[in-house]
């Protein structure tokens, strides 16, 4: 049975369905009237249609949605769940007050465009689901996330499939990943993100934020478990990850109460960082890699026992002095580890694997000095002069010294290179 056109349900009279399928395929304009379906009605599918200006009850029957991008609910009161068990659902969102959830079961999806700016209602959650559940903007705007709402469960997008205009995410209430493996991602469309809510996991749920998209933090976060790949943040509380992966794509801005806790965690910064970046970051445990550049810009750089140590780890570090106090900064085997401009106060001592480093204008106070079966290769670029002391003599290994650009290699009076396994020549 097929709705076509332009109708107001109350024109229908009384409705009975046994079997068969109701589909909606015009517009059903309420009239600030009120649709029930229960059990007389039996189940109607929005199927290519509307339903406007009115309150939707669902009482032993439910509301389903085809999988057309055309579905429309507009100024409509929905008191009920949306929990189809199979297929895609999609459909259109303006105005809308959900007095339920929207919750899917089974292998189900769901794909929601949104009219514009919107205010979310009710409960969002995928966790009964294996299937995905899409929100997108079919008009540019802002959707928020109010206080008392959730979004929460996994396999979770912001992003696009039927519009995919500009979105502005703000979140007041709960976004979470609380199923293993799955995720909450913030795609493309996204082009800005503020918490000022519960931005958490569980069971290792991880979050996934476009490179580009800016985070605006303003609330604690804790997020333990997972996987989880980041753009850049502005933060002003207290971010912490426990026992998880992240991937710092953009740069960390921590000011005011703005904090970031690394525990157990491998932490990796993939994009450019300032020495703010790292003004309230701790680590207990877990790895800190800088695959980018640090620009010092002429500060100073403390490692120590509240930072731990970190790894260069194909990243660069410029123009100001580091301090190694209770920590030190270790180095990966890549060739494109690089130290620009730098004053650096304490030994590289590296016991086991392959150092590398490339070396411009760095004054060494203290030294570059091998243990156990470590060995060390650093690429010069151009004239430089040595400083410090390199020494060989604890390891095993190797030393070898290379010109990452042609050039003169003074050693100075005062400087010594002893040990043994010392080679001057290219790796």
């Amino acid at each position: 049975f097929n709705l076509n056109g332009t109708f107001n349900p109350t024109s229908l009279g009384t409705f009975n369905r046994t079997g068969g399928t109701v589909n909606v395929t015009g517009t059903a304009n309420l009239g600030t009237g009120t649709l029930n379906l229960n059990a007389a009605t039996g189940d109607w599918i929005l199927n290519g249609g509307s339903i406007t200006n009115g309150t939707v009850s669902l009482t032993g029957a439910t509301l389903r949605f085809d999988a057309s991008c055309t579905n429309r609910l507009s100024n409509v009161t929905l008191n009920g769940t949306i929990s189809p068990s199979t297929g895609t659902s999609r459909f259109r969102w303006n105005n809308v007050t959900l007095n339920g959830s929207v919750a899917p079961t089974g292998n189900a999806s769901v794909n929601v465009g949104f009219e514009g700016n919107q205010t979310l209602s009710g409960t969002w959650d995928t966790s009964a689901s294996t299937g995905t559940m899409l929100l997108e903007m079919q008009a540019a705007g802002t959707l928020t996330i109010p206080s008392g709402v959730s979004v929460t469960g996994g396999n979770i997008s912001f992003g696009s499939v039927c519009f995919g205009n500009n979105m502005t995410l703000i979140n007041n209430g709960t976004l979470r990943s609380n199923v293993a493996n799955r995720s909450v991602t913030l795609g493309s469309p996204v082009v800005a993100f503020t918490n000022n809510g519960t931005r958490s996991n569980a069971n290792a749920g991880g979050v996934s934020i476009n490179s580009s998209t800016p985070w605006t933090n303003n609330a604690p976060v804790s997020l333990t478990g997972g996987t989880h790949t980041l753009g850049p943040i502005t933060n002003t509380a207290a971010v912490t990850f426990t026992n998880a992966t992240v991937t710092f794509n953009g740069l960390v801005t921590n000011s005011g109460a703005g904090s970031l806790a690394i525990n157990g965690t491998t932490a990796n910064f993939a994009g450019p960082q300032t020495l703010a970046s790292f003004a309230a970051v701790t680590r207990t445990g877990g790895t800190v890699n800088i695959e980018s550049s640090i620009d010092l810009a002429g500060g100073t750089l403390n490692l120590n026992a509240a930072t731990g140590d970190w790894v260069l780890n194909g990243g660069s570090i410029l123009n100001g002095t580091i301090n190694q106090s209770g920590a030190v900064l270790a180095f990966s085997s890549s060739c494109s580890n690089r130290l620009s401009n730098i004053t650096f106060n304490g030994n590289i001592a590296p016991s086991t694997g392959t150092s590398r480093i490339r070396w411009n204008n760095v004054t060494l106070n203290g030294s570059v000095a091998p243990t156990g079966n470590a060995s060390v290769n650093v690429g010069f670029e151009g004239n430089q002069t040595l400083s410090g002391t390199w020494d060989t003599s604890a390891s095993t290994g190797t030393m070898v010294l290379e010109m990452q650009a042609a050039g003169t290699q003074p050693n100075p009076s005062g400087v010594s290179v002893t040990g043994g396994n010392n080679s001057l020549g290219r790796v």
